[in-house]
């Protein structure tokens, strides 16, 4: 055999040589995960990695890489992945307020405002973190999902509302007109028509793809409307404070890193073959070859991921808060097929992998209850933001133990008083139309078989949608006479208070006259529930006076016996000024017990 036969078997022995060993390496990290099936959980912002199906794998499934502590694992190519991004920080900047923060609102506003007084124009800021997709990853899609909750535009058109990329830092808490950040490249549009409320979806693979290609910063993404004063409109969409917060799906294809051997195959150069032709045992075409077996990828940004098989989409998720918007953790989410998840710190969960069919989410957490009750999601299709708002239950009182007098004991006769206790309101859960009153005004108060605590029906007061937005009391009242000799009197009832009038807007003060609002003075919406007399409407208590978007119903108490021996009018109601947002309070379910002695 000549040299040039023995190097090229010795090139195929090596070749095979290395084959074996990584095919040995990837069984030996199989065989270590076999017991994994799906993801890991992962926080709000980070990824569940989702892979493209293989070649040879069924139709059906499709592989998984989990995070595995950063081991230096190689990463399949053409990895598909489906990251979900909730903001880390959302605002409006408004012309007409210059230096105002409104970080805390609950709406984010894009257009011209022409309510206000100097410059009208209304941006919205939102902020993602998608630090967890890898560099270099090539973005097959990027959307932004919003919902629209405000709708405020006297022509009645459709308005384009553009998503651009923000140029410049800024921060949720001290961001205000003067000190925007600007805006560059344009993303995805949509155009919406007035009052038709619900979500939107923005395609803004653009914008994503120049932050992870590092064309430019991720500062984020701004939110413009048509910007003039014969437009004179604007939309407002639900900001992180609500229960519907902003979701940016961000799909892509992360980079197959290129292998870093340690050693390089050579075909040693001292192969001699002399004129004395001694083929002898020192050829150093030997085994020896110095290509180390272990073959060392070169790490993406300190990620590595192992294949795992895993079912296939599509998938349900949402996220799960209390009343003040606050995240609710440990909350169970049932369906009726026998899939479960938990919420996590953040109060977000997610289902994957499931099998065609209707799905009906309940959320469940001991001394709460939800709104709304459950949730129904057909598959296929999948769905995201299928959010609950949990309500603690007041806490019940538990009895004070019984005493059991000794049998040898014999007690004093002694006069036990009796009381007669009963409900004074008439018609508590406005399950007719009898007992209460409900003035006429601009915008009417009405009896409402859409929502309610209990039974049927709830009395709503307010404007729950618009248009129109117009200046209006719009309540409800019943008039009571509390006993001079009651012992108790206890004002119980349920409220479900909705607003999207902006914070900055005024809540009426103490020694302000709360039903004698005006427009003109830039009053702004309340709710309110008020003891007065019935004769003159003199306020004689203001149990209730704010401004609130809970999503829920929420209970209160309220003691009257101060009022024992006089007749009263109990008043609930809602007041709009007409100019921004809207405030709505549905109320049931109202009791007032009075115990009286025999």
């Amino acid at each position: 055999m000549n040299a040039i036969q023995r190097n090229k078997t010795t090139s195929v022995l090596f070749t095979a040589f290395v084959l074996f060993l990584i095919f040995g390496v990837f069984i030996f990290s199989n065989d270590e995960l076999e017991a994994q099936t799906s993801p890991k959980d992962l926080p709000p912002g980070d990824i569940a990695t989702q892979l493209s199906i293989l070649s040879g794998q069924p139709n059906d499934l499709e592989l998984v890489f989990v995070d595995l502590g950063h081991k230096e694992l190689n990463r399949p190519a053409s990895a598909k992945t489906i990251g979900n991004y909730y903001p880390d920080g959302d605002t409006t900047v408004v012309e007409g307020y210059p230096d105002n923060n409104f970080g805390n609102n609950i709406d984010l506003w894009a257009g011209y405002v022409d309510s206000f007084d100097d410059g009208k124009i209304v941006r919205g800021l939102i902020q993602f973190n998608i630090d967890s997709i890898p560099p270099n990853s090539t973005i097959t899609n990027a959307t932004l999902y919003l919902n629209m909750i405000i709708s405020v535009d006297p022509a009645d058109l459709d308005r384009t509302i553009t998503t651009y990329q923000i140029t410049g830092p800024w921060n949720e808490q001290t961001a205000t007109w003067n000190n925007a950040p600007g805006f560059g490249v344009a993303g995805g549009s949509a155009s919406i028509p007035n009052g038709a409320y619900g979500e939107y979806e923005f395609d803004v693979t653009g914008i994503v793809t120049g932050w992870v290609d590092g064309s430019y910063d991720n500062y984020g993404i701004m939110l413009r409307g048509p910007e003039s004063a014969a437009d004179g409109s604007y939309r407002g969409f639900a900001a992180r404070e609500s229960t519907t917060p902003p979701h940016l799906v961000v799909e892509f294809e992360a980079p197959t890193p290129t292998p870093s051997p340690t050693g390089t195959p050579t075909d040693t150069p001292t192969v001699t073959n002399t004129p004395t032709v001694t083929n002898t045992p020192t050829v150093t075409n030997t085994p020896t070859v110095t290509h180390t077996p272990t073959v060392t990828p070169t790490p993406i940004d300190a990620f590595a991921y192992a294949p795992v098989i895993a079912a296939n989409y599509p998938i349900i998720s949402g996220r799960v808060v209390d009343q003040l918007g606050q995240s609710l953790e440990n909350v169970l989410i049932q369906t009726n097929l026998g899939a479960s998840q938990t919420t996590d710190v953040n109060g977000f969960y997610m289902f994957e992998g499931l099998a065609s069919g209707e799905y009906i989410l309940t959320p469940i957490l001991e001394g709460y209850i939800f709104a709304p009750e459950s949730r129904t999601v057909q598959i296929p299709g999948g769905a995201v933001l299928q959010n609950f708002v949990g309500e603690k239950l007041p806490p019940t009182e538990t009895p004070t133990p019984t005493l059991t007098p000794s049998p040898t004991l014999t007690p004093s006769p002694t006069n036990t008083p009796s009381y007669n206790c009963g409900n004074l309101i008439n018609n508590s859960g406005f399950e007719n139309n009898a007992g209460w009153v409900v003035p006429v005004t601009a915008y009417t108060a009405a009896y409402d078989s859409t929502v309610s605590h209990t039974g049927l029906r709830s009395m709503r007061t307010g404007i729950v949608y618009t248009p129109p937005n117009v200046e209006s009391y719009s309540s409800t009242n019943q008039i009571v006479t509390i006993p001079s000799n009651a012992t108790n009197a206890d004002l119980e009832f349920w409220l479900l208070p909705k607003t999207t009038e902006p914070s900055f807007m005024s809540v009426a003060t103490s020694s302000e006259d709360v039903l004698n609002l005006d427009s003109s003075t830039w009053s702004g919406d309340i709710q309110l529930v008020l003891v007065l007399d019935p004769n003159t409407d003199a306020e004689l208590a203001r149990l209730i006076s704010f401004r609130q978007q809970d999503g829920a119903w929420r209970f209160y108490s309220f003691d009257l016996l101060g009022f024992a021996g006089r007749t009263v009018k109990l008043y609930f109601g809602t007041y709009n000024n007409g100019l921004l947002g809207i405030t709505s309070m549905h109320v049931d379910d109202v009791t007032l017990e009075v115990c009286t002695p025999n």
